[in-house]
């Protein structure tokens, strides 16, 4: 309340990167420009050692579970005074908090001027976009912001509109989450996956049906690529007939057939929480399957309460990346001539989980 803190600015940053994932989601084109959070809401009050590892409880204890925030547009002259103000004088629980895009500087005289906002010069007459706690804008606590919206009311969002700070972390962290483990199957998969895209005779096996009524193919399809013949016969019984198809049922199939470690078909929370643990290293306790639960709701694409070989198939479709790049991204239907020459080069990864820390 004093300060501008590494946990305020690490978490407002989280906030702002994940709303503006959010938002580009849902085709939103107008992001977040900048999060501010009075020193108040942060409320942990904890030193913590260089290299700490951020973690469930450290997010319970900084932030109240039902802590919500809205998104308003301020012109630049006002953001400036309304954040210089709380940092002028002695420590007050308004001290502004603030993303790692926004900076300051201090004059001469002492006085602290704001300098940037999203990194780059702040302009006085562009209207930014903030995510922050909509009460604290009257509290008094900042009197440029009091005067401003007491003066705009209908600027204010409605309460319908608002973000739930733990529930929006906590899905951004599911997110990354789910993506990682899918980039490390991705991986494992990978020989498999090159086998089977370099294999005419499966693909047009498969095209055909004809892998379907001969088990002694199935079986030999199997040792070749080394995938589960149960995996290879899914893909050639679906309506799949191009090369693209066939292989994202083979590829959906592999990666279940890792999670589903207990073979019933679908991946339960306890399996993705045991993979986030063995897979990615993480230190997760058996007693608290939280993150688990949040990374197995995205992971539900359709909706329907569980995680099976259709919501993978939803994934092999839409991420970029990882094995997908033995595709051949043609359209055409299988043949014959079938071969790997219709590999293109792995399309790049967007998704940024840069400063994500657990």
């Amino acid at each position: 309340r004093g300060s501008v803190t590494t946990m305020g600015m690490f978490l407002c940053t989280l906030i702002k990167d994940s709303l503006n994932q959010t938002l580009k989601s849902e085709g939103e084109e107008e992001l977040i420009d900048a999060v501010i959070l009075m020193g108040g809401n942060i409320r942990g009050g904890e030193d913590y050692m260089e290299g700490s590892f951020f973690s469930l409880e450290m997010l319970e204890a900084e932030i109240k579970s039902d802590e919500v925030i809205g998104v308003v547009e301020i012109p630049g002259t006002v953001l400036s005074a309304g954040i210089e103000v709380t940092h002028a004088g002695d420590p007050i629980p308004g001290w502004m908090q603030y993303d790692e895009g926004i900076r300051e500087e201090q004059k001469k005289h002492g006085s602290i001027r704001v300098t940037a906002i999203g990194g780059k010069p702040i302009d006085p007459k562009k209207i930014y976009r903030v995510a922050t706690k909509i009460s604290d804008l009257g509290n008094g606590q900042s009197p440029p912001f009091k005067t401003y919206f007491t003066a705009h009311p209908e600027l204010l969002p409605s309460k319908g509109s608002y973000f739930n700070i733990q529930t929006e972390l906590m899905g951004f962290f599911a997110r990354t989450l789910f993506r990682k483990l899918w980039d490390f199957i991705g991986k494992k998969i990978q020989p498999k996956m090159e086998k089977v895209a370099s294999s005419p005779n499966f693909l047009a096996a498969a095209a055909s049906d004809e892998i379907t009524k001969s088990p002694a193919l199935l079986a030999a399809a199997a040792d070749v690529t080394g995938i589960p013949e149960a995996v290879l016969e899914s893909a050639a019984e679906s309506t799949a007939k191009e090369t693209d198809e066939i292989l994202h049922k083979v590829e959906s199939g592999l990666r279940l057939d890792i999670l589903d470690t207990s073979g019933d078909g679908v991946v339960s929370v306890q399996e993705i929480h045991a993979a986030l643990r063995d897979m990615l290293g993480l230190s997760v306790h058996d007693d608290n399957q939280t993150l688990a639960e949040y990374v197995h709701a995205h992971a539900d694409a359709t909706g329907n309460g569980v995680v099976s070989n259709e919501d993978f198939e939803h994934f092999c479709t839409v991420l970029p990346g990882g094995v997908g790049k033995y595709y051949s991204g043609s359209g055409s239907k299988v043949d014959e001539n079938t071969s790997d020459e219709h590999r293109k080069e792995e399309s790049s990864d967007e998704d940024d989980d840069e400063g994500l820390i657990f």
